[in-house]
């Protein structure tokens, strides 16, 4: 089949002929072999950050969307690209009131063609949802050809969420254009104009975030599946949509893709309704009696790497100028097993022995507050995760990830990241993260998502004072209390 086929099957079934008895996977293939959609693939535009969602993500999305098979005023997709989005929540939705979701539906890309493909590839899945001939089927096949043309259309994604009802279902991957590529190529007037018409444009802002903004809005008692950056879980400029999210249950899981081979995990976010029940959705390696470390736990990055020369050239000996206000600087080659290398910092080409990063040189009053705080520091790339524990404030150099526990629960953090098999699940969790060399690449949201013995289960209750004990030596420099404290926790973690 080919997704021009789509319409001409569909007026066959609405004129009363049988269903060609299509496949999903077929449909699928042809949205996956279509011109466009190689197009796409081989040459994204990061101009208009075009890279079009996964199946599996696409999948997984419309699958927690569909948990409570919603009673929505309207559904789409204002990115939908080629449409996998679309299809893969037609696929759960379809069967349900098909004729009221062809009749609520309203998606859009800013690329025509793409657009285009969408509404051929919807078609299709229309047609490979409908199993016999009847009334029925014709009465659905009439609504798909009266409605997709006005359905799906080319235009942006502001004006696709503007057109939709409150109350809506809203899956998306919106497209990810930093404020910098921005003003090169739709100059500096566009981004004032987004800046000025929606106040959640602040800072180095991206185009995902008016998009996601207005999504929200367009959600309001409804549900919104969203695919983001997984730095949107921790950026200052992503604040005020973390704050939307307050009051509504929502889960995020991390995947292990980097579109345009950039240095951007990408993170899977699921949002019912204020009051509403959370989702029951966890990565595909399941560990029962376990949650995640993000729960637990504050995670964030170090010193971004735009900064980095910044950065370097505010750095000071410490042992020259002891009086300074500042923190110590630690780069990812101090970082050991439990405690903390005596050795000097190699930063930006620069060798230093005790470096101080000055106060004054960070703006940041969040990056400050994090500096400040006591955490596990864990270097972002590592043939094999390990923690040092820090308990004094704190700067940190690119490529070192921080993880500051909640409450009494620094002991089962920090246990669960030098535990040799946290690297094995981690590996099994995010495959991707794996690098030619044998070493594993961590980020902020990847890392949120390692399961940690639950703390709340009787068991790990019980054995926590044993454990703050063990680390405490661990951390002194006694292996074999190290030892013990791991072997506890896999003991935990087993269940």
């Amino acid at each position: 089949m080919d997704l021009s086929d789509g319409r001409a099957a569909l007026r066959a079934i609405a004129d009363g002929g049988p269903p060609p008895g299509w496949s999903r996977a077929a449909v699928r293939a042809a949205i996956d072999t279509h011109p466009v959609t190689r197009r796409r693939d081989a040459t994204p535009d990061a101009a208009l950050g075009t890279w079009d969602t996964p199946w599996h993500e696409a999948d997984a999305l419309a699958a927690a969307l569909a948990t409570a098979q919603p009673a929505v005023a309207s559904w789409g997709d204002p990115c939908c690209g080629v449409g996998r989005l679309l299809v893969a929540a037609w696929d759960v939705w379809g069967a349900a009131e098909p004729e009221r979701r062809l009749q609520t539906l309203c998606a859009g890309d800013i690329d025509a063609d793409a657009a285009a493909v969408a509404r051929d590839a919807l078609a299709c899945a229309v047609v490979a949802s409908l199993t016999r001939a009847g009334a029925d089927a014709a009465r659905i096949a009439r609504a798909a050809l009266a409605r997709l043309d006005e359905a799906v259309v080319a235009r942006e994604a502001v004006d696709t969420l503007a057109a939709m009802p409150r109350a809506a279902a809203v899956v998306t991957n919106p497209p990810f254009v930093s404020t910098r590529r921005l003003h090169r190529t739709r100059g500096a007037a566009h981004v004032h104009a987004l800046r000025a018409e929606h106040p959640e444009c602040r800072g180095a802002f991206d185009l995902g975030v008016p998009i996601v903004a207005r999504a929200l809005d367009a959600t309001e008692g409804g549900w919104l599946g969203l695919v983001a950056p997984a730095a949107w879980q921790t950026v200052d400029y992503a604040a005020p949509l973390r704050a939307r999210l307050d009051g509504r249950p929502w889960v995020a899981v991390t995947t292990d893709r980097r579109p345009f081979g950039a240095a951007v995990d990408v993170v899977v976010v699921a949002s019912g309704p204020a009051g509403g029940t959370p989702f029951a959705w966890t990565p595909d390696v399941a560990m029962p009696g376990c949650v995640p470390m993000g729960d637990l736990a504050d995670v964030w990055a170090g010193t971004p790497g735009f900064e980095a020369r910044i950065t370097a050239d505010a750095l000071v000996e410490g042992t020259a100028q002891g009086d300074i206000d500042g923190w110590p600087f630690v780069t990812s080659a101090r970082v050991g097993g439990w405690a903390l290398r005596d050795r000097a910092v190699r930063f930006m080409g620069t060798t230093w022995r005790h470096p101080v990063l000055p106060r004054a040189a960070v703006a940041s009053e969040a990056r400050r507050l994090r500096y400040d705080r006591a955490a596990w520091l864990v270097p972002g790339v590592a043939s094999a995760l390990r923690a040092a524990w820090c308990p004094r404030p704190t700067a940190l150099g690119v490529g070192v990830l921080a993880v500051a526990p909640h409450d009494e629960l620094h002991a089962l953090v920090g246990a669960t990241l030098n535990a040799p098999g946290t690297t094995a699940v981690y590996r099994r969790m995010h495959p991707g993260a794996a690098l030619s060399n044998g070493y594993v690449r961590l980020s902020v949201g990847l890392l949120s998502s390692v399961p940690v013995p639950d703390p709340t289960r009787a068991d790990v209750q019980a054995a926590l004072p044993t454990l703050r004990e063990q680390v405490q030596r661990a951390t002194a420099g006694d292996e074999a209390a190290a030892t013990e404290a791991t072997a506890l926790i896999e003991r935990l973690r087993a269940g």
